[in-house]
């Protein structure tokens, strides 16, 4: 972090450029446009020892949330994107208890992508807005997901899923169409030790091939050929959170008992 003036200092990176690599810095702030060095090693000494770092205000994007009845959404997921391009970009808050939201720094002049969603009530919102000036007192009605009328779920190690469709992906917002969908978690996932799952998480490869999932049947297959290897079973899955938006690559903690499960289910 920097000081009080403003002041920072690196230490301990690579005298000389790795092989294959990039000095990238990255520096953030919530009222701030994002500002990053390329790279380091491009740098002069003289740049080195006294660099100037000139971060741009961003624009401010406040509002409230209400559900498709009216009533205040609390604690809804609002995110800020600009594109697949940009994902480093991306901010997010959630409201609070009367709906209300404010995000800072966003990047100024750029087309941004508003979502917003309630797990809770499974209703959401997308508004394509152009950040030219800050926008404040915005008023989004979120609107019921959609979820489909033949949606198929299975247990999974104590946690309801279903394999992702089209319609599936378009109504909890996810990137593509593969993986298996987490409904609920359960009581005792933290037991697996691969974090804090939560509805709309999507488990999306796994196995020592990183093969995309598409079915318990095969997921199950892939994590039992996985037995024996000292750090676990591995599997990846996508995640939306306020702290960021992307993918967690974690191995398992599975018991006997959870074996013979995953033998029961790649064998149906």
């Amino acid at each position: 972090e920097t000081d009080q003036n403003g002041e920072f200092a690196l230490y301990d990176y690579f005298e000389k450029r790795p092989r294959k690599s990039v000095g990238e810095v990255e520096f953030k702030h919530p009222l701030y446009e994002r500002f990053v060095i390329a790279d380091v090693y491009t740098l002069t000494p003289a740049q080195n020892r006294n660099h100037r770092i000139v971060m741009r205000q961003g624009r401010r994007l406040s509002g409230r949330v209400v559900s498709s009845g009216g009533a205040p959404v609390p604690n809804a997921l609002v995110e800020a994107e600009f594109g697949k391009e940009n994902w480093q970009d991306r901010r997010a808050v959630l409201t609070d208890a009367s709906g209300a939201f404010a995000i800072d720094g966003l990047s100024k002049d750029r087309n941004c992508t508003l979502r917003i969603r309630s797990l809770k009530i499974h209703e959401k919102a997308r508004r394509m807005l152009l950040l030219d000036r800050n926008i404040e007192d915005l008023e989004v009605a979120l609107e019921p997901m959609r979820l489909p009328p033949d949606l198929k779920t299975e247990l999974f190690l104590g946690m309801k899923v279903a394999p992702v469709t089209k319609d599936l992906a378009e109504a909890y917002d996810l990137s593509e169409a593969s993986g298996l969908l987490i409904l609920d978690s359960g009581r005792d996932h933290a037991r697996l030790n691969i974090g804090d799952l939560e509805e709309g998480d999507c488990l999306w490869v796994a196995g020592l091939d990183l093969e995309k999932v598409g079915s318990v049947r095969q997921l199950a297959a892939l994590l039992v050929d996985q037995k024996g290897q000292p750090e676990g079973a591995r599997v990846v899955y996508r995640f939306r959170r306020v702290e960021m938006s992307g993918t967690n690559t974690q191995h398992l903690r599975l018991t006997d008992a959870d074996f013979d499960e995953l033998h029961k289910l790649a064998n149906r």
